[in-house]
């Protein structure tokens, strides 16, 4: 979805800036499915590489920016993770950001799935500023007086040609606040969040007090409504009203939005560019000079897709770093090890409408673990209730989010795609109301129908 061309004025100094973004990677590099060890042309970094040449050779300017959730997800980033022997080991996610000329990442909630360690040493390895403007090791009374662990901004200078001043780009960050309550053991450092509103108002006035001439919100956080709650999960509707932005990449989602303005006056173009780098982000400036400074006419908004997915879509290994392809060998080969025998197929096709042997290994493996570690507590155990998600079977996860192991050797990348997250196993005490919630609140995935009422779905 896109707007309109830009018509440019003639009668004033004007530059066209192009600002472009990904966000939501999840460590997908190269277009390949671990799960079945097999490519998949339809998303992958490498496959954006000649989008992002093209569209950076047809502008005065460009930025290309990250909007987080950049180092978890994949095979490829959670298997070099979990063998990392070294954390100042190449990271691969980072070797090839820094091949294709990123020049600012904002973080996401799953950056800081693998610790601190992992994601320390990744942005040590960025070649561009890693940024986020509401993760404080404290918070202060107002945002000014947050101590951040991350740069909270960046500005960045670019030059427009002769006898026209430069034009600087601030770029700020924020994640959902929600996102302490599930990072674990940080090293001892607490993780605390500041509401979105209170840290991109604050931050986006900062920089445009040091100069900054247009100021762009990495928000990892979906569209939402306008609200004031600084705390919302999504609140990119609200962020992108603030007077001091000028452009919103959003995130956190996973949806394709490409928006140029939602009705209001004030509101900034917004873009949201998929998931897994099936998306290439696109926001068109054209900039006037005015009394010595930009002024910035509307925009028009592109979520690029990877054209012609094919199996052998994207950039051979050759072309791309050493540290990419060493991971893709050694996560295939990891993945490749065998670990037992299925006597069946185990499969998700109807895991949503029909009982699923898949969702019964890994509730039946998840209680096994669960009553091994509570083992000899003298007071006795309530029930053990395992509950598990249909995350691979379609839906929102996509057309080809199915498991399909056939009956006989089962090797650790079907394991992979059976649990593809890396989720902490735990075990909490609930009453049987809270269950009953739990239930109710899982039901919300499916379509209500209301009696007697017209036109539902």
């Amino acid at each position: 979805m896109s707007n309109a061309p830009i018509n440019c004025r003639n009668d004033r100094p004007h530059k066209r800036l192009r600002i472009l973004a990904t966000t939501d990677v999840h460590g997908n590099l190269l277009g390949f499915d671990y799960a079945v060890d097999m490519p998949d042309g339809s998303h992958g970094l490498a496959g954006l590489i000649p989008i992002i040449q093209t569209a950076r050779a047809d502008c005065d300017a460009s930025v290309l920016l990250d909007n987080g959730d950049l180092l978890q997800g994949s095979a490829l980033i959670d298997t070099a993770a979990d063998h990392a022997r070294d954390e100042a080991a190449a990271n691969p996610v980072i070797q090839l950001m820094n091949r294709i000329g990123y020049d600012a990442m904002g973080l996401g909630n799953h950056d800081f799935d693998h610790g601190p360690g992992f994601l320390n040493a990744a942005a040590q390895q960025a070649a561009c500023p890693v940024l986020s403007a509401n993760t404080c090791s404290r918070l202060g009374a107002t945002a000014a007086d947050d101590e951040t662990l991350f740069a909270p901004t960046t500005l960045i200078h670019r030059d427009m040609g002769p006898d026209v001043p430069t034009l600087k780009i601030g770029v700020l960050s924020v994640l959902p606040p929600q996102t302490e309550r599930s990072i674990r053991g940080w090293g001892g450092t607490p993780v605390l969040t500041r509401g979105t509103m209170d840290a991109a108002r604050h931050w986006s006035g900062a920089l445009r007090a040091e100069g900054a001439d247009v100021v762009i919100l990495l928000g990892h956080t979906g569209l939402g409504v306008i609200q004031p709650d600084s705390t919302l999960t999504d609140s990119g509707e609200t962020l992108a009203a603030l007077p001091d932005i000028d452009a919103v990449i959003l995130g956190h989602t996973h949806e394709v939005i490409a928006d140029a303005g939602r009705g209001a006056d004030s509101a900034s173009p917004i873009v949201m560019p998929g998931v897994m780098a099936s998306h290439l982000g696109q926001i068109d400036m054209t900039l006037e000079l005015t009394d010595g400074r930009w002024r910035i006419d509307p925009a028009s908004t592109h979520a690029r897709n990877i054209p012609n997915a094919a199996p052998d879509t994207g950039q051979p290994l050759a072309e791309l770093p050493i540290a990419v392809q060493a991971a893709h060998d050694w996560t295939r080969s990891v993945l490749a090890q065998p670990i037992g025998t299925a006597s069946q197929d185990i499969t998700t096709h109807f895991a949503l409408v029909a009982p699923c042997l898949a969702l019964d290994l890994i509730a039946t493996v998840q209680e096994q673990a669960v009553r091994a570690h509570l083992r000899g507590l003298e007071k006795p155990l309530a029930p053990i209730v395992s509950a598990v998600s249909p995350f691979r079977a379609g839906g929102r996860s996509g057309p080809r989010a199915y498991t399909n192991i056939p009956a006989g050797p089962v090797r650790l990348r079907n394991i992979y795609d059976l649990y593809w997250f890396p989720n902490t196993l735990a075990a909490v005490q609930m009453t049987g109301a809270g269950v009953l919630d739990w239930l109710e609140r899982s039901a919300e995935i499916f379509e209500q129908i209301t009696p007697g009422a017209a036109d539902q779905k």
